[in-house]
């Protein structure tokens, strides 16, 4: 445990815990003398000040999930004072597994434990054992304590007292309402048949079952700033979320609209009711029968088996057949009977508990039609715009559209007899609704774009990082986490780009609008360009802008982290159509910046088929068909050996046109591989 040294010209910050067990009106100086010592404990020793106000619970010491403890636990976190001081160890806790968790968190953090009533010193064995000691006989004292109040309770009880100080006092409830309400919580209670007389606001809570889990809708709700909007909810989507099962909720008025609308046209249907009796009447008459036959098939089985068993028991005491023979048959033969009388008695009960075939007349039918009727008297709800108008007052819509502006929604209004409102553009971003999968994608973008090759935004994304995270749930935010830690960026420290920089250049691109920008070359000296800028391209390590150069008349890529934007921009243009593929043709330029050796090969296959290869890519040169057995490739390398490399590897034949430096190495090497291959 950490022990009580302050820091050099600081004075130890002092925190106090104060608790009771039941209210303040029966131990009305508990709380208070607990203070009053503690604060002049505080006052009495050296270099001892109160860093917060006191924490004080009134909960029972068996349990560490008190509200004011956990504030005292999160203020040590924080570090906000260096010793936790109580008036005696049982205050903290009554509980030795509370205390062990508490004193070693504390200890993990750097916060001293004090009793001020209890002299030890937990920085040794001995001054831990006797903390321990202590918790014992609070834990013991409070068991007794209960064991005694109970005790009396149910001798109180057993006389027929009053638990209070007061035992006489007039009956608060009427005998006869008392019975009443017992029937009702005997008939609602843990009984399932009976649950059904319950009351719900919702009709049919546990009547639908989710199609794809095949649990049962629960009634729901959710709050909005105005109302309050009911739905029915698939019990394994509000359990466990959409990620187990991803059922949709189903408004509760349309579907008990719809349903019990449904129900009064199926009653209205006579004839349809007739059938659907006539072959319940069927069903149960058949199923009956089926019953009773089976039932006297397994009552003859039965007699046959107790007949064997006892044709088997006389044999055995005749002594004409052997115990060995004997007793597995007869062992046979009991288990069968048992079986057999359990599916007598199970076939009995199906019988009796079978459903009397009567049909209801058509006046029952009337009677529950006009029930359901009388009952369901909420108008249907509106299925457009044109039936929803007469429901709303001018008043209802102005009121409407002001709460939205003030949430920052940009409606627009226009006068007249065209006018109305239309949703445009807000002043401030407003809240997203993400699902599971946006959220994490978003997230991820965030931590990419907090490492990535734009500068200026790592600081906004991992701000705004942090504000997603705090929204996120337990199983998102486990999902995140995963992945960041086991994640690990190899991105180089290559150039990278501003921010500001690159927005104006996308927004450039998008208006189609000419610009003007400062360009830094590989000597550092800097030119002016006057473009049209077509699109930006990303290639993983830096980030490329396709120009169609005014002043050259030709297209140009330039490394955006090269570019200085001037602004104003210029004119706006016809976008020009680009000579090929934008990330092709990005690619191969960058790439051919870098050879000093260009070659020109002619691969010994169809187009198509060397196109096909994945070491063939934009970045490795330009393929183009000859015929319909060979094709060109143009391509280049910084070393002819690292070229020569590249094309065995291929595994395709091939023909070196330029340069002739090429064909003399590849003669070499030919020479050099024949000499090996021919051995000793």
């Amino acid at each position: 445990m950490t022990e009580f040294v302050g820091s050099v010209g600081r004075p130890l910050r002092i925190a106090i815990y104060l608790r009771i067990s039941t209210d303040e009106l029966h131990q009305p100086f508990s709380l208070e003398a607990q203070e009053l010592k503690l604060r002049a404990y505080v006052t009495s020793q050296d270099n001892w000040e109160l860093a917060t106000p006191p924490f004080i619970d009134q909960a029972s010491g068996a349990t560490t999930d008190r509200p004011a403890l956990r504030r005292a636990l999160n203020a040590t976190r924080a570090g906000r004072f260096d010793v936790l001081l109580v008036y005696r160890v049982d205050r903290l806790s009554r509980s030795i597994r509370g205390l062990s968790e508490i004193l070693a968190g504390l200890d993990d953090i750097g916060v001293a434990f004090r009793s001020a009533i209890e002299p030890f010193d937990t920085a040794t064995s001995a001054g831990r054992m006797m903390v321990q000691m202590l918790v014992v006989f609070a834990e013991f004292e409070r068991a007794t304590i209960i064991d005694r109040v109970l005790n009396g309770m149910e001798r109180k009880a057993a006389r027929g007292q009053w638990h209070r100080a007061d035992p006489h006092h007039p009956p608060l409830i009427a005998p006869e309402v008392f019975d009443e309400a017992e029937q009702i919580l005997i008939a609602r209670g843990d009984d399932h048949t009976h649950r059904g007389g319950a009351r719900s606001d919702y009709l049919l809570a546990g009547l639908i079952y989710c199609a794809r889990c095949g649990k049962r809708y629960l009634g729901t709700s959710a709050r909005g700033r105005r109302y309050t909007y009911r739905y029915y909810t698939c019990f394994t989507r509000q359990r466990y979320g959409t990620t187990t099962c991803p059922a949709e909720r189903l408004p509760t008025d349309q579907v008990e609209h719809r349903v019990l609308d449904s129900l009064l046209a199926t009653l209205s249907a006579t004839d349809l009711i007739d059938e659907a009796l006539g072959d319940a009447h069927d069903d149960t008459i058949t199923q009956r029968a089926a019953y009773t036959e089976e039932l006297a098939t397994v009552e003859r089985e039965m007699i046959k088996t107790e007949d064997a068993i006892n044709r088997y028991l006389t044999a055995f005491e005749n002594n004409t057949m052997p115990e060995t023979v004997c007793a597995p048959r007869v062992e046979t033969r009991s288990r069968r009977a048992s079986e057999l009388r359990d599916r007598r008695d199970e076939l009995g009960l199906l019988i009796d508990e079978a459903p009397a075939s009567i049909k209801p007349s058509p006046e029952h039918l009337n009677a529950l039609r006009d029930r359901i009727a009388a009952v369901w008297v909420v108008p249907a709800l509106p299925r457009d715009c044109h039936e929803l108008a007469p429901l709303c007052t001018t008043r209802t819509v102005r009121n409407d559209v002001e709460w939205l502006r003030e949430l920052g929604y940009g409606v627009r209004s226009r006068t007249g007899r065209a006018g109305g409102y239309r949703l445009g553009a807000g002043t401030a971003v407003l809240p997203l609704l993400l699902d599971d999968d946006e959220a994490v994608a978003v997230a991820v973008g965030l931590v990419t774009a907090a490492s990535g090759s734009v500068t200026g935004i790592e600081e906004t994304s991992l701000r705004a990082l942090a504000k997603l995270e705090r929204t996120l749930p337990a199983r998102l935010r486990y999902r995140l986490d995963a992945l960041r830690e086991a994640t690990v960026s190899a991105a180089g420290g290559g150039p990278t780009v501003d921010a500001d920089t690159l927005t104006t250049l996308a927004a450039a691109c998008r208006d189609h609008e000419q610009l003007r920008f400062d360009h830094r070359g590989r000597d550092g000296a800097e030119q002016r360009r006057r473009v049209e800028p077509h699109r930006l391209v990303h290639t993983g390590r830096r980030w490329y802008l396709l120009v169609f150069d005014l002043d050259r008349g030709d297209w140009r890529t330039f490394r955006t982290d090269r570019v200085t934007p001037r602004i104003p921009t210029g004119p706006r243009f016809v976008p020009r159509q680009p000579p090929e593929d934008v990330a092709r043709h990005v690619v191969r330029g960058t790439a051919s910046l870098a050879w000093t050796h260009p070659a020109r090969i002619r691969f010994l296959a169809p187009a198509e088929v060397v196109a096909e290869h994945d070491r063939i890519t934009p970045a490795a040169g330009l393929l183009s068909p000859v015929d319909e057995r060979s094709c060109l490739f143009g391509t280049g390398t910084g070393s002819l050996r690292d070229l020569v490399t590249y094309l065995t590897g291929l595994d395709i034949a091939f023909e070196v046109l330029d340069p002739p430096e090429l064909r003399v190495l590849l003669r070499e090497l030919a020479a050099r591989y024949a000499a090996a291959a021919a051995g000793p």
